[in-house]
């Protein structure tokens, strides 16, 4: 969810999980409290521009934020970025990405799948020995 906070010039950018029965928000995640100020050039009315929420699991969730070139998965309990797929204008992993799917491959490795917009393309990276490496893509040159 965006907002920004106009009057402390602060993003209050955040993920929610909202009860619609009860009409409350059961969970609530800032990005401020967990990435840097200075990501994407600093705080901004569009700072995260997150474009997609998906569950992992019972206990986790992956979250795109766009404008970070980021995909990242939050352990719900802790609160903790727990994975984490590209770093800030690493436009090599990814930029500005849509829509990553968390996978397992048949062995059980833990892959993400993304459409990296900015690059054209669509790429898989796969966790090996504690790295995320890019198993595969397919895009402009490719098709």
């Amino acid at each position: 969810m965006r907002e920004w906070n106009a009057s402390a010039e602060v993003s209050d950018d955040r993920i929610v999980i909202y009860n619609r029965s009860t009409g409350e928000f059961t969970w609530e995640w800032y990005f401020k409290n967990h990435v840097p100020e200075s990501t994407d050039g600093g705080y901004n009315d569009d700072w995260s521009h997150v474009n997609d929420v998906d569950p992992v699991g019972e206990d986790r969730l992956l979250l795109s934020p766009r404008n970070f070139d980021q995909a990242l998965v939050v352990d719900i309990e802790s609160k903790e970025i727990v994975e984490r797929l590209g770093s800030d204008d690493d436009y090599d992993v990814m930029r500005e990405q849509h829509n990553p799917d968390w996978l397992l491959s048949e062995n059980g490795t833990p892959t993400i799948l993304v459409a990296d917009s900015g690059n054209n393309r669509v790429v898989e990276y796969a966790k090996e020995d504690g790295e995320w490496v890019r198993t595969w893509e397919v895009g402009t040159g490719s098709l």
